[in-house]
């Protein structure tokens, strides 16, 4: 069933002339021609079904081919038709799927995009094309409709217009209409349509009750907003339908107000509901015609207050005599107070008015006692609250407050002055220090020159003085190590507690008492240091120079007590001795324990310190020396007695030297032959004639004695 081969042979069977000469020998070439000729034709037909989207002729040819025994992997238009047959099935099927939920909210995009999917495939004569058509033909007008409704109701309303004479229903109500007779099919549709009437009846109502007052037009508009339901809240012509209604009803309310207020000549409630009645437009445009009651109640307004126009004004000027004439008219004329607010305000008026010029008289008075500033402001106040500043008392209370102000602000830069510490001890040298009276004694100078009235004024200016005599003491003290200077500042502290005591916890004075506690503390401590260096107490010295560093001694107050450098010296020089010690005894060496002796005694720490550990390291120097020099001996001199006694202190105090290991090994590692040969060389050496016989005589017994059997004969 290959066709390239086929046509390849049958080519070649040709040239061969099987189909002639021989044609009757080889009956497999007419039988091949023939197969030849199904494979086209199926081949052919099956590709003009799969271009032509003929679904009945792909089956069929596929069917053909099949039972010819075709190999898909050969002829690629059989895998070809099989997907193509598939792809037809699977957009028949989403076509019919998307026609039949073409009302959905996403149904027409849907159907209008699988329309468009079998278009491109060419399978426009898919027979579900027809419905699908036509069904997004219904869509597209139910979409229309919606889409007019939705604008009618957004256009054409009373909202845009303001003079509201041109309410449009005749579009909505054409569309609901076509609406009506089309039978919307979606949900925004239909809502649309719902939304559509409701909107419709709120025109037709409020075109039927603006521009009158018929209560039964505005029930029946208020009945179409309740109708409206939940989702025409926040739509402009329900919510501006729902405020005329409101604002309706307040003219109502104002119409019938303003009727009472004229009844009764009430002047308060006829000011209110004029102006409340303005603001509701109701002296404007078309509504003017509507509420005559308005130039009504303006017009009463007026003539009252034209009746009480004098009091007012007198009353406005605080004009003393005119208040009491124009009053004395009115309770001629039998003018009901309750009636005329004028009259009572302008009489309260009139008592304020008298007691403010018996409150401005006592405040005079009492100006430089401690309430008097308080009194005196809240004189001025009243006059200046009742408008009454050209009192004939004002310029004389004027005058004696300037001069309460002036001792105040003396009095408040005196306690500025004296409210914070005067100096200073945050420098990092004591040097550095300052202490701050200038300005205070420039102070209490003027305070002075001015003579202060007030009593606190006068104490404040005690405490200023008693403040600055204390820090002037500070300041002498400051630094310096005089007795006497610190012993006046501690006098300073006490006087200003004494004489006023409040100032036990003032800056000045605590930071004075602190200043000079840490004046004696740092002499106690100079003198505890000196002692300790004089004694070199490391103990004391080590303690001490902590409680100094406490301080301040080390960098504030070093320059003031350069004790701290010596004491801090003393101390590291002990301490270097002290190692020193423990290094020799550590390394037993002579030379160590010379260096640590000769260093202490250098120091006087022996002398002056005259410690156990000292005199240990002492007397070890001098017993390291004997041994040293008696080892010495030994090596010159061999002698075995004196050998074993230094081996044997050297062993007791712990220490070796060249000399000493000599010995060692000589009593330890050499043989007594040796030993004795070596000690008759130093009698030799010594020219020690009596020791060198007899070791002489000793060396021959212990040879006869060791070989005596090579002497035997």
């Amino acid at each position: 069933r290959n066709q390239a081969d086929l046509k390849m042979w049958l080519a070649r069977a040709v040239a061969l002339e099987m189909d002639s000469k021989y044609l009757s020998l080889y009956p497999e070439y007419t039988s091949s021609v023939e197969m030849l000729r199904q494979i086209d034709s199926h081949l052919e037909s099956l590709h003009k079904s799969i271009k032509a989207r003929d679904e009945s002729g792909i089956s069929e040819w596929l069917g053909k081919a099949a039972d010819l025994k075709l190999d898909p992997a050969m002829y690629n238009s059989i895998p070809e038709g099989s997907e193509v047959m598939k792809r037809m099935k699977s957009l028949r099927l989403d076509l019919k799927a998307k026609t039949a939920n073409v009302f959905s909210p996403k149904g027409g995009t849907e159907l209008k995009a699988s329309i468009e999917a079998v278009l491109a495939y060419d399978y426009e004569h898919a027979p579900e094309m027809k419905e699908a058509r036509k069904a997004m033909e219904i869509r597209t007008e139910d979409d229309r409709i919606t889409e007019g409704l939705k604008e009618a109701m957004q256009k054409g309303g009373f909202v845009e217009d303001d003079s509201h004479d041109a309410i449009d229903t005749i579009t909505l109500t054409e569309l609901l209409e076509e609406a009506k007779a089309f039978e919307m099919k979606t949900v925004a549709g239909k809502t649309a349509q719902k939304n559509g009437d409701r909107i419709l009846a709120i025109r037709i109502a409020v075109r039927a009750a603006e521009k009158t007052k018929v209560a039964e037009n505005w029930s029946q508009l208020e009945k179409r907003l309740q109708e409206s339901g939940g989702d025409l809240n926040s739509h402009p012509e329900v919510t501006f339908a729902r405020a005329r209604v409101q604002v309706q009803k307040q003219r109502q309310e104002a119409e019938a107000k303003l009727e009472a207020a004229v009844e009764g000549g009430h002047q308060t409630n006829l000011t209110m509901w004029i102006r409340r009645a303005t603001d509701l437009e109701m002296n404007a445009k078309w509504y003017a015609a509507l509420y005559p009651v308005f130039e009504m109640a303006s017009s009463t307004l007026n003539r009252i207050i034209e009746t009480t126009n004098h009091l007012v004004s007198y009353e406005a000027k605080r004009d003393q005599e005119g208040l009491e004439t124009n009053i004395k008219i009115a309770n001629s004329l039998h003018m009901a107070e309750e009636m005329y607010p004028a009259i009572p305000k302008a009489k309260g008026t009139l008592k304020r008015m008298l007691a403010c010029r018996d409150l401005l008289a006592e405040a005079i008075e009492d100006i430089f006692k401690p309430e008097g500033h308080q009194k005196m402001d809240k004189a001025i106040k009243v006059a200046k609250d009742l408008k009454f500043l050209h009192a004939p008392e004002i310029e004389e209370a004027k005058e004696a407050l300037a001069l309460r102000i002036e001792d105040e602000k003396h009095e408040a830069k005196l306690m500025l002055l004296t409210k914070e510490q005067g100096f200073s001890n945050s420098f990092e040298k004591a040097s550095m220090y300052k202490v701050e009276y200038g300005d205070l004694s420039k102070a209490i100078e003027k305070a002075q020159k001015f003579r202060m009235r007030t009593g606190s004024g006068k104490s404040a200016l005690m405490r200023a003085i008693l403040i600055r005599n204390l820090r002037q003491s500070v300041e002498n003290a400051f630094n310096t190590k005089h007795l006497a200077l610190w012993k006046e500042v501690s006098q300073r502290a006490r006087q200003a507690c004494e004489e006023r005591g409040e100032l036990a916890s003032q800056p000045d004075v605590q930071g004075a008492v602190e200043e000079a506690k840490l004046a004696r503390n740092l002499r106690v401590l100079e003198r505890k240091l000196k002692d300790a260096i004089e004694k070199r107490d490391e103990k004391a010295l080590e303690v001490n120079l902590v409680d100094a560093r406490a301080l301040g001694m080390h960098n504030k107050y070093i320059e003031l007590f350069p004790v701290y450098r010596h004491a801090s010296y003393c101390l590291s020089r002990i301490k270097r001795i002290k190692e020193k010690i423990d290094e020799a005894n550590e390394k037993r060496t002579l030379e160590l324990f010379e260096q640590a002796v000769a260093d202490g005694e250098a120091y006087e720490y022996g002398k002056r310190a005259a410690t156990k550990e000292f005199k240990d390291i002492c007397e070890l120097r001098d017993k390291v020396g004997q041994l040293y020099l008696e080892a010495k001996d030994c090596v010159r001199m061999l002698e075995e007695n004196h050998m074993k006694e230094v081996l044997t202190r050297a062993r007791e105090l712990k220490v070796n030297s060249k000399d000493i290991s000599k010995i060692e090994n000589y009593l330890e590692n050499t043989s007594e032959e040796r030993f004795m040969q070596d000690q008759a060389r130093a009698a030799t050496a010594l020219k020690d004639v009596g020791r060198n016989v007899d070791l002489s005589i000793r060396l021959k017994n212990w040879y006869l004695q060791k070989y005596k059997e090579q002497f035997e004969l």
